[in-house]
């Protein structure tokens, strides 16, 4: 499981995870780049495992939860799907308040969140990102945030990408890329960039193909 956040200055924060809410497990993080950003993947989990998380800054603290994904051979899965949250805020966040709605109904629901594109209006500002998706008047956005991975693929609106790609850390093939692809139980899925070449002998078509 990776974690991703961003400070609004220079700190060490500590990550801590385990079974309960007394966590167990922890590691102490640094930044990276210049925008005090913080990245730490987690191993050696159990498939099918509710964890719970903790992320300290100073004396702040942040908590969530999440589900680790099922073994290969688990023959069903489910996840949740919405697109298009764009300049619409409020809307996001009522979609993520029937998510949550749903979940509290269903705790087996949780899985993770495909997002197929339009995340904002204008993908390559940044304060855009601050005020659609990092707001914190948004409550259900950031329980969003801490109890589902975010699965999402490059809109129109999002474009260049590159902010994207700074905060939906994925295995992209390299360093431009914008397609990437996970697995999930059984199922393998393909998140593929409709805004750069995916013809026959582009890198893209032989990604996807391999």
């Amino acid at each position: 499981m990776q974690f991703s956040w961003q400070l609004f200055g220079t700190a060490n924060c500590t990550l801590e995870w385990g079974l309960t809410e007394s966590y167990g497990s922890s590691v102490v993080t640094s930044e990276f780049g210049t925008d005090h950003q913080h990245v730490q993947t987690i191993t050696g989990l159990t498939p099918s495992t509710k964890y719970f998380f903790r992320v300290s800054i100073g004396d702040e603290f942040y908590t969530g939860s999440f589900v680790t994904a099922p073994t290969w051979n688990t023959r069903n899965i489910s996840f949740y799907a919405f697109g298009d949250p764009q300049s619409y805020p409020w809307r996001n966040d009522s979609v993520c308040a029937k998510v949550l709605e749903d979940l509290a109904a269903n705790p087996e629901n949780q899985t993770f969140v495909l997002v197929p594109g339009d995340l904002v209006e204008n993908g390559h500002l940044e304060e855009e990102w601050d005020e659609l998706y990092m707001d914190p008047k948004f409550t259900n956005i950031q329980e969003l945030f801490k109890t589902f991975p975010y699965q999402a693929s490059m809109g129109n609106h999002d474009t260049p990408g590159v902010i994207l790609r700074k905060y939906m850390r994925y295995d992209y093939p390299d360093s431009y890329a914008r397609y990437y692809s996970f697995d999930y139980g059984h199922v393998h899925f393909s998140v593929v960039d409709q805004y750069v070449d995916y013809a026959v002998g582009s890198d893209q078509y032989n990604w996807l193909i391999n």
